[in-house]
């Protein structure tokens, strides 16, 4: 049987969050919880491990969700029965949940110039990284060797090939805008909590046109950081990803930054998407 440690290594290695368990201090129960006693809680709902206290194991299982969404330690108090304890109570058992979740994970899609150093700045800031491009000379490890992963695919693929969820922060950094369509038209309703897009306005908008009519929606574009990166007036490939990364934390931690993406749909396009409809905000700064 694996060991607690082994079974949160394994648990991360899948991308799977999980919550420990663990009691941190007793006060009048004479049952058979100790200090120090663990419970490991995966997502799914399976248990390693105890808390002594099935009544116990039964509330900790109860608040790892919540543990979870909210992503910080929390300590709570319980009384034997996993009942919440009052905040005076005598007798009570002390349980911090500590929550296990996977690293971001920042999606470079693209192997070009701006991309070297994008990958980089990503390890830095603790992203795991994985860098994709359809260029077998491009998708090296040789030119991005602090990536936890190249892959030599087609953009189309992406998709199918990397799990992308609400961890996954995308960067479309290709060399052409038909290769920005074939990912963003497949990512466009994904749960990554961000989606950026190289390049300048006009071939935003020229991109925008040709998914609209391929039947990508407006709303699906509204959550497209494009053109990307914050508002630093950035020249140079470093600079670039310098600001690339600022907004992903910025939005990572919902920041304020000054954003260089369209605000809402330009009224060119406001009639390729229904002109019945309103006009359509971008993301909103």
């Amino acid at each position: 049987m694996l060991t607690l440690a082994k079974q949160v290594a394994a648990a991360l290695k899948r991308r799977e969050s999980a919550v420990m368990v663990t009691v941190v201090n007793a006060r009048g129960v004479d049952s058979g919880v100790k200090l120090g006693a663990k419970l490991l809680i995966s997502a799914d709902g399976l248990n390693h491990g105890s808390l002594g206290s099935e009544d116990l194991d039964r509330a900790a299982c109860e608040q790892a969700a919540d543990a979870i969404e909210e992503g910080e330690p929390r300590l709570k108090q319980y009384l034997p029965d996993g009942t919440l304890a009052p905040r005076r109570s005598r007798t009570y058992v002390q349980l911090l949940f500590e929550p296990l979740l996977p690293p971001d994970r920042l999606l470079v899609i693209g192997a070009g110039h701006i991309a070297v150093p994008l990958h980089e700045i990503g390890t830095i800031l603790g992203f795991e990284v994985i860098v994709v491009d359809d260029r077998a000379d491009f998708a090296t490890r040789e030119r991005f060797p602090h990536a936890d992963e190249v892959l030599c695919i087609p953009f189309g693929t992406v998709p199918a090939q990397v799990a992308i969820d609400r961890t996954t922060y995308l960067v479309l950094v290709t060399r052409a805008h038909e290769h920005d369509e074939a990912v963003l038209k497949r990512v466009a309703d994904s749960p990554a909590p961000y989606i950026g897009m190289i390049g300048s306005k006009r071939r935003v908008i020229t991109v925008y046109r040709r998914l609209l009519e391929e039947g990508v929606t407006p709303e699906q574009l509204a959550r497209v950081y494009a053109p990307v990166g914050l508002a630093i007036n950035a020249r140079t490939p470093q600079e670039i990803a310098v600001a690339v990364m600022a907004e992903i934390v910025s939005v990572k931690r919902q920041g304020k930054g000054n954003h260089s993406a369209l605000r809402e749909l330009p009224r060119s396009l406001q009639t390729v998407a229904g002109a019945a409809r309103p006009p359509v905000s971008l993301p909103e700064f």
